[in-house]
């Protein structure tokens, strides 16, 4: 003789779902909450799934793949804040880099948003660039420098030429002084040598650039360090440094 149905209301069984699904503490699938369930409370398997998907719609309960929690899947969310704060993205290259279906993408990109968990950037060459933090000038210049540097490519003008010059056109900084945070952008001392030939367009000879050089020292702009032994040096290794009047050589320089 076939056992009858527990007679349940539908509160009931959504409340005995939701009480199945969080006990687990793991995502389960809808015939792991259908045997979980107490056999004295066991509905047909059917109603069991039926109330899981209105649950689900509902977001009471929390799709993962076929499985379902109690709790959202953060994960992709997770990786899309990471991704964000180490540059801002725009929705396809955030898909890309993730290997994420880009609808799902997309409803974490809104969901993170609402919650002030990440930024939307204002619309820039009709794209939306996303980031973990609020956008500040720099973060809405970037893409412009990167567009304003690859038309200067196409001039045949090098970018850290092309540096220099926006820095000239700005009257931002001593041709030196913006060479050397090119070279050394931690602060580290850059020898003399390599920088003459960084500059080697802006000063046509060597007098010229051990001038501007003393120069930036008397002003307390940069600080100079002597090379150790002097009497080693060759007369062509002599001539790249710099006299330091003490009948030594300045080899390397630095920012104050």
């Amino acid at each position: 003789m076939a056992i009858p149905r527990p007679e349940i209301s539908p509160a009931e069984l959504e409340t005995l779902v939701l009480d199945v699904v969080t006990s687990e503490g793991r995502p389960v699938t809808v015939t792991e909450i259908h045997r979980s369930m107490p056999r004295a409370l066991r509905p047909a398997a059917k109603a069991v799934s039926g109330v899981v998907a209105a649950l689900a719609d509902a977001k009471r309960l929390f799709r993962i793949g076929r499985r379902y929690s109690a709790r959202p899947d953060r994960t992709l969310h997770e990786r899309i804040v990471g991704l964000a704060a180490e540059e801002a993205l725009t929705a396809p290259q955030l898909a890309k880099k993730l290997r994420a279906p880009a609808g799902r993408v997309r409803d974490a990109i809104r969901e993170l948003v609402e919650g002030g968990e990440l930024h939307a950037y204002p619309k820039q060459q009709r794209v939306v660039r996303y980031g973990a933090h609020p956008p500040g000038a720099a973060d809405l210049l970037r893409p412009e420098l990167a567009r304003l540097l690859a038309a200067a490519a196409k001039l045949g003008i090098a970018e850290t030429e092309a540096r220099r010059a926006l820095r000239e056109l700005l009257g931002d900084a001593d041709p030196i002084v913006a060479a050397i945070r090119e070279l050394e952008s931690d602060g580290a001392l850059v020898y003399l040598p390599h920088l003459r030939t960084a500059l080697a367009s802006s000063f046509r000879d060597k007098p010229s650039f051990d001038r501007a050089v003393l120069g930036l020292l008397a002003r307390g702009a940069v600080q100079l360090q002597s090379h150790p032994t002097p009497s080693l040096l060759g007369a062509a290794e002599r001539d790249a440094m710099i006299e330091d009047g003490r009948g030594g050589y300045f080899s390397a320089i630095g920012l104050r």
